[in-house]
């Protein structure tokens, strides 16, 4: 993909094209206009494969300019790209619940010109990162789907499928793959930036180190996942933007206010990207509790619980909420990738740093695989 002047593609109701300006919303209170367009102004991007693209979606239902794609037809979308496999990382257990578009905005400020901008600044942040390894991103906002729920995978691309004549998406582990569902980010409960610590969870399934799970494409686990959404991907994608002037409309939680300016006090707008991390944890957080029927989480009720292996699977809510807490404390830089040979690699350690309040939970984690990562338990 070239660079050069930036154009996007969307697909609209009733499969009408349009094109797309990502800048600010005129009635959000949400300052993701200002997100994407500093990504954007990081990376331009130009499709060469329009025409392709446009034969794709004749043929699936589907646009894929670069590697968004928005869907058209939810139905014949299943039956071409849903080749996620068993081993696919979902955010929440499988579920039933449906929740529709009306075509409004939700109580969480959430609508289909939000949803597009939060996932244009993922793409825009991480796509370079995916590409330097040789990998290919593909960043699917399904948001006509009811689903509520988001997945990681690898598998082939639709359009290098086209594009090869054909044949079957195998597994394939250039291209990494993220689903998100429109369900889900109308759940009442869910903001822009609780969303973005979604799609960060997902891409840390690709990328996030260890520990990771014992399946076929070696993907982080759950509480690791959340961990590299708070330490690394949230900063990254939101490191560029006022997050102090951001917080003056932000209701803020007066103890997370206080612990991450001690944690962060060199830098205020490290303490800003803290606190906003944090309380877009609190957001999702508030979801997965309201999924689970876990009951109310708060910052002032970590679980207590230790687990005696560390856990691949779903912590709860409130475990939840500790990893992402604990993830916006470290002070281990963003810079610093986390590694799939050692789970200290871009982590807070307590043995290690003077941070201690960024370690990860032992809700989830047992740091005895700090030393012995053949702990893991298997699933």
């Amino acid at each position: 993909m070239a660079h050069g002047e930036k154009f996007e593609v969307t697909i609209l109701g009733g499969g009408l094209i349009s094109w797309c300006h990502f800048g600010a919303d005129p009635s959000a209170s949400l300052n993701w206009g200002e997100v994407v367009m500093t990504q954007l102004n990081r990376a331009r991007f130009v499709s060469t494969r329009f025409v392709l693209a446009m034969s794709a979606w004749a043929l699936f239902g589907t646009v894929q300019v670069g590697t968004v794609q928005a869907d058209a037809a939810p139905g014949r979308l299943a039956r071409v790209h849903d080749h996620k496999g068993p081993d696919a990382c979902d955010l929440v257990p499988p579920n039933r619940l449906q929740i529709a578009d009306d075509g409004g905005t939700t109580r969480g400020g959430m609508n289909q010109v939000r949803f597009n901008q939060v996932l244009k600044a993922a793409l825009t942040t991480y796509e370079p990162i995916f590409r330097n390894n040789g990998q290919k991103l593909i960043l699917r906002g399904l948001w006509k789907s009811g689903d509520v729920n988001a997945h990681a995978y690898p598998g082939r691309d639709p359009i290098e499928v086209l594009e090869r004549g054909g044949g079957s998406p195998e597994l394939d582990l250039r291209f990494r793959r993220v689903d998100i569902y429109g369900g889900l980010a109308r759940h009442p409960d869910m903001t822009a930036d609780g969303l973005l610590m979604v799609i960060c969870h997902e891409i840390g399934h690709h990328i996030g180190g260890m520990p990771a799970k014992f399946d076929s494409w070696g993907a982080s686990n759950e509480g690791q996942s959340d961990y590299f959404a708070a330490t690394k991907c949230m900063r990254k994608v939101l490191e560029n933007v006022d997050n102090v002037a951001f917080l003056k409309r932000l209701p803020v939680d007066a103890g997370v206010r206080n612990r991450c300016t001690a944690a962060h006090s060199r830098n205020i707008k490290d303490s800003a990207l803290c606190i906003r991390t944090s309380m877009a944890g609190l957001a999702l957080a508030k979801v997965l509790s309201d999924l689970g029927a876990e009951g109310r989480v708060d910052f002032r009720t970590p679980d207590r619980s230790v687990v005696a292996q560390t856990d691949n699977a779903h912590p709860a809510a409130q475990c939840r909420l500790d990893t992402y807490f604990a993830g916006a404390l470290c002070r281990v830089s963003h810079t610093k990738d986390m590694s799939f040979e050692t789970p200290i690699s871009g982590a807070c350690v307590p043995e290690r740093a003077t941070n201690t309040a960024g370690a990860r939970p032992n809700c989830w984690f047992n740091p005895k695989f700090y030393d012995r990562p053949e702990l893991l338990t298997r699933l």
